[in-house]
């Protein structure tokens, strides 16, 4: 086992490794996963553009 920093985890799994210290995790709680990729049209921009609006104005 290598020797990490202290208050750093690894996590392993049969194909990767993940050194992991809670910043990830807690911007996570408090963030926004977006749909991306080849298959997000236009109008599922415009859908997701206009929630995101209505969410914070109200």
């Amino acid at each position: 086992m290598e020797n990490l920093p202290s208050g750093i985890i690894c996590q392993t799994s049969d194909t990767s490794v993940a050194y992991v210290n809670g910043v990830s995790e807690a911007l996570f709680k408090v963030g926004m996963c977006l749909p991306a990729g080849p298959y997000v049209s236009d109008d599922d921009v415009r859908y997701i553009v206009d929630t995101i609006k209505n969410a914070i104005v109200g």
